[in-house]
């Protein structure tokens, strides 16, 4: 539900922006302001989600992204919105999702057995997937259409939907007392570092994090010159990118629930270098490509395979963290993840300006076959079979005292 709302604030947000101002600064700064939380109080966020009980946490925070989101669709429908509020509007509920979305990732190992963790998180991200882009890019478009307050309204009524369903989870959520070991006698950038020590110190998630950042470099060199390939090139209309999108999430989508069975057939180590691979190589593929067609086709594979690889990463993150650090594990991961995105479409924009527009996703193929490269060098095979089948506990590599 909370992730429904998501995907008609990240629609309705820019569209609201473009009928206050035209400076298109102002109106690139709404991406910013939604990326910018993960990168600046993140890591305090992973720290509050181990410090706190996570289902509380999760009922609180959803609530207040409903309260303000609720306020928010009323000051639109008044014709009472500038783009600073609407700055600050998207921050505050930016803020809410580091805590959200940390807090629910926490929460799996607490919900399912170590050998259904791809089973529990392939449904997550299949959730993401179908409520965030299948269905919530396009229906914030229409309920935009209608008026402008309404899918505002409406991401409230998902927020307020998610606190009932997270009342409805009677199991712990964690984190569990016993294994924390006093965190509020201490200081919270203590905290922090020990959760960055944690993930950069252990054998697993140390190339698992560098090799996500270089994924999310690729990535964002190749997602950012897309939409000018797709409708300047290849000749999409504005529908038929978002038909393009919308495939892509279906890919996504299949991807997510196909997981579990590629990891059964295949095992972890080569589900996780065979998506990459597979991204790599279909990333510079598209510089290739010269229809409709095959631009769809090729999207929808790097979408299947970049879903498939992010439900396996996340199920062995999860199994190979302690409960004490699972958030700060998240924040950590996903600081270096998204940190990279933005720097990634810098570069497309300035390689696509000197060299072409196709140059971008050669560029961003090979940097994501860099990982590919580092995780068929650095992972251990028999390390991600072992962490695959214990639970999450205290025993486990525990972070360095910092």
């Amino acid at each position: 539900m909370s992730n429904l709302g998501d995907g008609l604030r990240l629609v309705a947000l820019p569209l609201l922006a473009l009928d206050i101002t035209t400076d298109p600064l102002l109106i690139a700064g709404v991406t910013a302001v939604n990326f910018a939380p993960w990168i600046v109080v993140g890591p305090i966020s992973g720290a509050v989600v181990d410090r706190v009980d996570r289902r509380r946490l999760l009922i609180a925070v959803q609530l207040l992204r409903g309260i303000v989101a609720g306020v928010f669709a009323i000051s639109v429908m008044m014709d009472a919105v500038s783009i600073w509020s609407l700055y600050a509007v998207a921050v505050v509920i930016a803020i809410g999702e580091t805590l959200a979305d940390s807090a629910a990732q926490a929460a799996i190992p607490y919900l399912a057995e170590p050998h259904n963790f791809e089973r529990a998180n392939g449904r997550m991200v299949s959730a993401e997937i179908v409520t965030n882009e299948v269905a919530g890019g396009p229906l914030g478009g229409l309920l935009f259409a209608a008026a402008a307050f309404v899918p505002f309204a409406a991401d409230a009524g998902t927020y307020l939907a998610a606190v009932v369903f997270v009342m409805l989870v009677t199991t712990d959520l964690g984190p569990d007392p016993s294994a924390t070991p006093r965190p509020d006698t201490r200081r919270i950038h203590h905290d922090i570092m020990e959760g960055f020590g944690f993930v950069f110190g252990h054998p697993i998630l140390r190339p698992l994090t560098f090799a996500t950042a270089l994924v999310n470099l690729g990535g964002g060199a190749v997602s950012a010159i897309l939409v000018l390939f797709a409708v300047d090139t290849i000749g999409l209309s504005e529908v038929g990118f978002g038909f393009l999108l919308g495939l892509g999430a279906v890919g996504g989508l299949g991807g997510a629930v196909a997981a579990p069975r590629l990891v059964g057939a295949a095992g972890r180590y080569a589900t996780i270098v065979g998506t990459a691979v597979i991204v790599a190589s279909a990333s510079i593929a598209l510089a290739a490509v010269d229809t409709g067609v095959t631009l769809a086709a090729v999207w929808f594979v790097i979408s299947a395979a970049t879903a498939t690889s992010n439900v396996v990463t996340r199920s062995l993150r999860q199994a190979a963290t302690p409960d004490r650090l699972l958030g700060r594990m998240v924040t950590s991961i996903r600081l270096v993840g998204l940190g990279a995105i933005p720097v990634g479409a810098v570069l497309s924009g300035l390689v696509a300006r000197e060299a072409g527009i196709r140059t971008p996703f050669v560029l961003g193929g090979g940097i994501i076959g860099a990982a590919a490269v580092v995780l068929a060098l650095l992972l251990d095979r028999t390390a991600l079979q072992e962490l695959a089948s214990r639970s999450p506990d205290p025993t486990l590599p525990q972070a360095p005292d910092l």
